[in-house]
């Protein structure tokens, strides 16, 4: 009798460990009543934003909170997925992913061909000491321990790049940008949607994030196999990007530099007298100023990382509403997924100025556009004093050469050019240069800007966006893209003589000042000066350049400047300078393409509204070497193209 009765209870005891989880199909959500041993949350909600793209809610309450849409707005199609029960398992699968949930709710994510992504390896919900009813909320995941990951904001100083075996407390506030994004070298992103004091761990052992407040433990996750896919996927679930006009991407004064209007106005005529280039116009900083008092005065412990935005919103989607009728350029310190639709820009905060924070924000700066968002400025400077020892001046140049190839090249506080000496000083003549630099560049970052909005790409960005598969650049912190030809190596360290370049494997590089040819695979102890920082070109690449005067038909000639040993493509990309011709078809984009095999650069005929009825302009086709077409000076040999919109073969 008693070994019955044993029986009878070990097999009621198991029938309540493995009794399966309830679920329910809503739409394009999964609702899961957790209902078994050890369970790690009462209700799991699995939400499917595509086949891509999935969303994890758990609550110890029954049902899930209604909670704002801060990150974007979910769309209503349908995505096609299934949901059964797998053994003791709930399996979620769609075209790109499996989504695996135990019976004690905890969720593991593959991809399609059984790759493990995140593992869940435990979740908690502690009750909150300040705010009742609330939870401090702590997730963890597994993770390989080779695994590199990157992103998660900054605090202005730290570098922070690769986060393995990094620990640090994550903060919005004047100094400090709260990104709640990773990506993985696997392919895939992490967004964490928990917006109280927040902190980060990683151990060998895994990934830990807390957050201090929280009803619930909310995140995404989004695979793609690639990184420049992944960022086209985050783009189409929380909104594109919207181009700024054109003088946004020239040289413009901080709004904020200037004691008054007319000191900016002087400021601007200063830099005209000096023959250096400047736009007459700025950003508006009524938007960010707002952003530092909500910071100063922040009481909202639930949203204290969005604390500005939250309270915001309402006229961010006025932006958004009117940004095509009244198309305004604006900074903001928010960096989440979704800014970039509003058409602001992202600057870095109060930060200090010093050698340790330049160098934290080419990594700040890098890591920028996993949210989606195109747009990233630095401060140049810091916040600069107005004193003139050789240490300040050259902090400032170097920081002036790398902000020459951010998105936004936005002056900073107390930073003007003549802060470092008169004309013939080498610090002043090196910012000069960088500045002209800049404005030749101009048609490329106008097109490339252009580019990355049309296809959902990012301008500056790490270099696995295009060699993810190359172990060699998965540290590399202090090298970065921009656009699709050029590497920059921002120089960050006081007195430094040389610098180490990584070139990735399977591409060769131009020297952009000398014409000289790298090697792919290679790492080189790259000679330095101040005049300007290394940069070079990828093999195959079109770079349309400005470096001469209007001629007597006033026609500003274009050099093409073709880097030769593989094919190449560029597509130079005008409207009516506001950006957003784009939008109305009211732009005309000219395809470049060059063919190695037959050394031939062929112009398409123009496409769009702005110069349907004629155009005509002045192409100068100049093949790179080391005795032609560098820097900053003008081809001594070219083929001269008067293009009135023909298809046009050049041969080279």
């Amino acid at each position: 009798m008693r070994t019955l009765l044993f029986t009878i209870l070990f097999i009621l005891t198991s029938a309540s460990l493995f009794a399966r989880s309830a679920y329910r199909v809503e739409g394009n959500n999964v609702i899961i009543q957790l209902d078994a041993h050890g369970i790690k949350s009462n209700i799991l909600v699995v939400e499917l934003w595509s086949t891509n793209t999935v969303r994890i809610i758990s609550s110890m309450s029954d049902t899930i909170a209604d909670r704002p849409a801060y990150f974007g707005e979910r769309g209503t199609s349908k995505v096609k997925f299934t949901a059964n029960h797998v053994q003791n398992n709930i399996e979620i699968v769609t075209s790109k992913l499996v989504i695996s949930v135990q019976e004690n709710g905890l969720v593991s994510l593959f991809n399609r061909e059984g790759r493990k992504m995140m593992i869940e390896s435990d979740r908690s919900f502690t009750p909150s000491e300040k705010v009742e009813g609330a939870y401090n909320v702590d997730q963890k995941f597994f993770l390989n321990r080779k695994e590199h990951i990157y992103g998660f904001g900054h605090d202005g100083i730290t570098p922070r790049y690769n986060l393995r075996e990094q620990k640090f407390n994550q903060v919005q506030d004047s100094k400090s940008t709260a990104m709640p994004v990773i990506f993985s070298e696997k392919g895939f992103a992490f967004i964490w949607e928990n917006f109280s004091e927040t902190s980060f761990n990683d151990q060998p052992s895994g990934m830990n994030i807390k957050s201090e407040i929280a009803d619930e433990i909310s995140y995404f996750f989004i695979y793609e196999n690639n990184w420049t896919s992944l960022l086209s996927e985050i783009r189409t679930i929380f909104g594109n990007a919207i181009m700024l006009p054109q003088w946004a991407y020239g040289f413009h004064l901080h709004p904020d530099a200037y004691q008054s209007e007319q000191g900016l106005n002087n400021a601007i005529e200063k830099y005209k007298l000096l023959g250096i280039n400047v736009e007459s116009q700025t950003a508006s900083s009524e938007l960010l100023n707002e952003e530092k008092a909500i910071y100063q005065n922040n009481t909202d412990n639930y949203n204290k990382n969005i604390a500005a935005f939250s309270q915001l919103k309402s006229q961010f989607d006025f932006l958004l509403n009117n940004q095509i009728e009244n198309h305004t350029v604006i900074p903001t310190h928010v960096n989440i997924p979704g800014i970039q639709r509003y058409g602001v820009y992202t600057v870095a905060g109060d930060i200090e100025s010093s050698w340790k924070a330049l160098k934290a924000q080419v990594g700040a700066g890098i890591t920028s556009s996993f949210t989606g968002q195109l747009h990233w400025s630095t401060p140049i400077g810091g916040l600069s004093g107005n004193t003139t020892d050789d240490s300040r001046n050259e902090l400032l140049t170097r920081w002036y050469q790398f902000a020459a190839f951010t998105p936004v090249f936005q002056g900073g506080i107390n930073a003007d050019i003549w802060t470092v000496g008169n004309a013939d000083s080498p610090y002043f003549k090196a910012i000069a240069n960088s500045i002209q630099l800049r404005y030749q560049l101009l048609p490329y970052i106008y097109s490339s800007a252009w580019s990355a909005v049309n296809y959902k790409e990012a301008l500056l960005k790490s270099m696995l966006f295009d060699f993810q598969n190359d172990k060699t650049v998965l540290d590399i912190d202090q090298q970065f893209l921009f656009g699709n030809s050029l590497m920059v190596c921002p120089v960050t360290s006081q007195g430094a003589k040389t610098k180490k370049i990584v070139f990735p494997e399977n591409t060769k590089w131009y020297n952009f000042y000398t014409g000289k040819k790298i090697e792919d695979g290679k790492t080189i102890d790259a000679q330095l000066s101040i005049d300007n920082i290394p940069v070079y070109v990828k093999e195959g690449s079109i770079i349309p350049v400005i470096t001469a005067v209007p001629n007597d038909t006033t026609l500003l000639p274009i050099e093409i400047r073709i880097y030769t040993g593989a094919n190449a493509e560029f597509t130079l990309y005008e409207d009516e300078n506001n950006g957003m011709g784009y939008l109305k078809d009211n732009f005309t984009k000219i395809s470049l393409s060059y063919s190695e095999k037959s050394r031939t650069l062929t112009i398409g005929s123009p496409e769009g509204k702005l110069h349907e009825k004629s155009i005509e302009k002045l192409f100068r086709i100049a093949v790179v070497s080391e005795a032609n077409a560098t820097g900053l000076k003008e081809a001594s040999e070219y083929h001269e193209i008067n293009y009135k919109g023909k298809r046009t073969k050049v041969k080279l």
